[in-house]
């Protein structure tokens, strides 16, 4: 047999092998193609992204973590103006994602007249499990003891994130809601409860015993649980009862808006926070489009050429509003840029 087809047969069985027995294939290409979409949905919100708008770039909120960067955006026309604030944790199964991929969305948010914050965090598996609660605890703080000179009004505050990210922020508000929450958690509250004024969460997981996605989504549920804990089930891992926000809830937590698409294979997760916070006395606003068709696959909100990517836009936007009481402006094709 020529020496090149024996070379290719033992790269062949290599790479069979590892996609098989090691992990880290799987997550090169998951994090390749997740990637891929969160570019692809900022390029789509850029042409609603309104041009007068203040960037603030990759400010370090912990000085020695090379991950721990913020961008800050804000209306040019409010400069000098302390603002409400509201902190966006992307999405990306804890494995990947970036805040320039949300950087779009969120010049849509301070075009609104708020200070609107994306927050990187550290990412599976190099960052495991809570590590990333804690920097966007961190994140939150830093934004605290900066507020004055950043220009943000940090007595008015909600925390927002898409699907790991909402999953993130919930466990931050839990935080800063719960006392015995934060003791058990070992970490101090970033903020008071007085400061947060409200949760924005899409298409989230908020139940980890929530499992009739595992069969349809076994591969990459295994990878995301590995990555972030170190095992492929969570099923029978003690961290499996902190990690869960339905399991936490208190009836201290500040409102929700809770939203994910019908065809979401985590909408189940959305659906059960909100019949929890609603059990608990806590005010949520849900948005589920139970009818739609064809159905909204995850992540659905940030497809503004859809008629329910602007419904969920300005719906979010309204809550905003009304949660941090600022006024009524609307969007238009004017501050559309």
């Amino acid at each position: 047999m020529p020496r090149k087809f024996v070379i290719a047969g033992l790269v062949a069985a290599v790479l069979v092998a590892a996609w098989v027995f090691t992990p880290w294939p799987k997550l090169v290409v998951y994090r390749t193609v997740m990637d891929l979409w969160g570019v692809v949905d900022n390029v789509t919100a850029s042409k609603y992204a309104p041009k007068n708008i203040d960037e603030q770039r990759d400010l370090a909120y912990l000085p020695d973590e090379r991950t721990a960067r913020l961008d800050i955006f804000r209306p040019q026309n409010l400069a000098g103006k302390a603002l409400p604030v509201v902190v966006w944790v992307h999405g990306g199964g804890f494995m990947s994602g970036d805040k320039a991929h949300v950087a779009n969305y969120l010049k849509i948010i301070a075009g609104q007249g708020f200070a609107s914050v994306g927050v990187n965090y550290g990412l599976g598996p190099m960052a495991r499990y809570p590590e990333p609660v804690g920097d966007v605890a961190d994140a939150l703080r830093y934004l605290q003891d900066n507020g004055k000179r950043l220009g943000l009004d940090t007595s008015r505050i909600v925390l927002a994130g898409d699907s790991a990210g909402a999953q993130i922020a919930a466990q931050v508000a839990i935080v800063v809601a719960s006392r015995p929450y934060a003791a058990a958690m070992q970490m101090s509250a970033p903020i008071a409860r007085e400061q947060l004024r409200g949760l924005v969460l899409f298409c989230g997981l908020y139940d980890p015993d929530l499992r009739d996605n595992a069969k349809a989504h076994r591969s990459f549920l295994e990878m995301a649980t590995w990555a972030y804990f170190g095992v492929k089930d969570l099923a029978n891992d003690p961290r499996k009862t902190q990690f869960s926000i339905v399991g936490n809830l208190p009836a201290s937590m500040p409102q929700l808006f809770v939203s994910a698409g019908n065809g979401d294979p985590l909408i189940k997760h959305s659906q059960e926070l909100v019949r929890v916070a609603r059990a608990k006395g806590v005010e949520v606003e849900p948005l589920f489009f139970e009818d739609a068709e064809p159905k909204l696959d995850h992540e659905y909100q940030f497809l503004l050429d859809t008629r329910e990517g602007q419904v969920a836009l300005q719906r979010m936007l309204d809550f905003l509003r009304r949660t941090l009481k600022t006024g009524e402006a609307r969007l238009t094709s004017k501050n559309k840029g």
